[in-house]
């Protein structure tokens, strides 16, 4: 008798630990204790991403581009003079161009109706306004671009 009395407390106390470590676990990895253990990206990193995308090099331009309806398409991919530069494994693809530069959207992969965005246009590259959505079904499509000086 006094044996099974000491199984059921040891059996107890270690689902009530089991229990603990497993909320403590969870509570650190959704991110409500991140900042304390370092698990989150500075925000100073953050911003230097930013600013690092926003620049330009030289005479080249950024364009930012963002998918509609999706989080990833990782065959859609944009071409610059007909070499992959970018793909959209993520939501939002950038790319750098000179004036002049053939940009291409390739979503030729996918059979549904595929959504793009245009987020940022810096020099305006490409005659297409910030907001501009572009739709391709099964094709390749080229960017109108503004006249060169």
């Amino acid at each position: 008798m006094r044996l099974i009395k000491i199984i059921e407390r040891l059996l107890v106390r270690v689902t009530l630990m089991g229990l603990v470590v497993l909320v403590a676990v969870q509570t650190v990895t959704t991110g409500s204790f991140s900042s304390m253990l370092d698990f989150s990206v500075p925000s100073r990193q953050i911003a230097d991403n930013q600013m690092v995308i926003g620049q330009n090099i030289g005479e080249k331009s950024v364009v930012i581009f963002s998918l509609v309806d999706y989080t990833s398409l990782a065959q859609a991919a944009i071409y610059v003079n007909g070499k992959k530069r970018a793909d959209f494994a993520e939501k939002y693809a950038a790319i750098a161009v000179y004036p002049g530069d053939l940009v291409e959207l390739d979503a030729s992969f996918y059979d549904k109706p595929v959504f793009i965005q245009v987020m940022q246009n810096d020099r305006k590259v490409i005659k297409l306004k910030e907001g501009t959505i572009i739709r391709l079904r099964h094709e390749r499509k080229a960017l109108p671009l503004n006249n060169v000086d």
